[in-house]
């Protein structure tokens, strides 16, 4: 399924809620799908409906992530029940993906620029460390595969940190470009240097550093080229996720990844998918 010399897979963002409409889109295209599954689909999805998916992606020869939901979350809340919640809502997405036989489950920690403002900076860090120990103790017993993704950080420290002390339990890291452009304070390449060894994916779209635009790869002024030359350099193999909403966007986005210009310095990467 992997097309046009490019020998590693393309997976792409679908919420869950979309596969009726979008996959065929992704069959034509030949990209693999990140799912992501909302709080309201993981309460109500029923085992018939996860076989019926499983079904569908076999049938293709279809590989598969899955992102856990997000959204009032946070995993370093001074709120036990909301910590309580969110854990729960990332440990329902680990058992999705393991129902899924997916390759990775990618979640956020719920940091946003008013976090530290409730509590001292290392009592919110603490208490998402005791969070992802819950997180990777529960998906470890599944031998599934998370990862923490950067939305509003500023600087990086705090995945190389939560990385360096779960690394007997697999911890991996997301990179997210159109994140990272629109509000991260470090620069790009001391970004990328820091969490290349803990790179299992990386969300693929752009913007113009003002919002959260996911616009197709060349849409916005983030230099791709340049991002993919540091982790090359740096032996990073992430999986590599476009996350596009809109089709034209991502039918646009895989035409590049594919082109003369990206497919070399893709191949070099080369993540683990087995």
């Amino acid at each position: 399924m992997f097309k046009d010399g490019l020998k590693i897979p393309l997976f792409a963002n679908i919420k869950i809620t979309d596969i009726g409409k979008r996959f065929r889109l992704f069959r034509e295209l030949g990209v693999f799908p990140e799912v992501y599954v909302d709080s309201d689909s993981l309460s109500t999805l029923s085992p018939i409906e996860i076989n019926e998916l499983k079904g569908l992606f076999a049938q293709n020869s279809m590989l598969s992530t899955v992102h856990a939901p997000f959204w009032d979350l946070s995993l370093g809340s001074v709120d036990r029940e909301v910590r309580e919640l969110s854990v729960k809502r990332i440990a329902a997405a680990v058992d999705f993906a393991k129902s899924l036989n997916s390759r990775n489950v990618v979640f956020h920690s719920g940091y946003t620029e008013t976090s530290y403002l409730s509590s001292p900076k290392a009592d919110w860090n603490n208490r998402l460390f005791a969070s992802l120990a819950e997180i990777l103790d529960y998906a470890g017993s599944f031998g599934v595969r998370v990862s923490l993704e950067n939305v509003y950080e500023p600087a990086p420290d705090i995945f190389v940190q939560a990385c360096e002390n779960f690394k007997k339990q697999d911890l991996g890291l997301c990179f997210d470009c159109g994140h990272f452009n629109v509000f991260a304070k470090t620069p790009l390449e001391d970004w990328l240097k820091a969490v290349a060894p803990y790179l299992r994916a990386i969300h693929v779209h752009s913007n113009h550093g003002t919002a959260d635009e996911h616009l197709a790869v060349d849409g916005g002024n983030i230099d791709f080229e340049k991002v993919f030359r540091i982790l090359a350099e740096k032996k990073a193999a992430p999986l590599i996720t476009i996350e596009n909403k809109i089709d034209n966007y991502l039918v646009e986005s895989v035409k590049i990844l594919r082109s003369e210009k990206y497919f070399r310095l893709l191949n070099s990467l080369m993540p683990d998918i087995a």
